[in-house]
């Protein structure tokens, strides 16, 4: 019997441990911070093109991503390569995406991107629900994507740096 209850102190102790340190690290971001656009530009200088990644955050919990093509003299919209929809929530600094839904363009590489509406519908299974760790800089003009640590042995991508629109 003693061992049991001091197995059971312990388990409780541990878990009160493990807790504590997950929600210190996970403090508190303001929902309202992250409404609205936020983007990342690459210059893609042989085509004098702008690749941009657009995140909508609407305060129904909706999102909206797009990657466009956009002509870097005019401004103009040239075409859309990817499109995902969903809902997200956040819990601290961990941003989560349900209800996924990502287009992509067709998969002939024919295209470099396309209408909107011409996106294609790709559901992968193992995509039901993202989450992200996540925080604001330069006085919340920055939304940064924190990945987990990179190994030695693996070629990660930068994550996106998010200035708001």
């Amino acid at each position: 019997m003693k061992r049991i209850t001091s197995h059971l102190v312990l388990f409780f102790l541990s878990s009160s441990f493990l807790i504590s340190c997950s929600t210190e690290d996970l403090g508190p971001i303001n929902d309202e911070k992250l409404f609205g656009v936020w983007h990342e530009d690459f210059l893609i200088e042989e085509n004098n093109q702008i690749s941009r990644l657009e995140y909508s955050f609407n305060n129904d919990n909706s999102y909206e991503i797009l990657r466009t093509r956009i002509d870097n003299t005019n401004s103009e919209i040239l075409g859309y390569r990817y499109r995902e929809l969903g809902n997200f929530s956040l819990r601290g600094k961990i941003l989560s995406f349900t209800n996924i839904q990502r287009y992509n363009i067709d998969e002939t590489g024919q295209e470099e991107f396309s209408e909107i509406e011409n996106l294609q519908l790709f559901s992968p299974d193992f995509f039901d629900a993202v989450s992200k760790k996540i925080e604001f800089r330069d006085n919340e003009k920055i939304l940064a994507f924190i990945p987990p640590p990179c190994p030695d042995n693996a070629a990660c991508l930068k994550p996106p740096l998010l200035k708001k629109q």
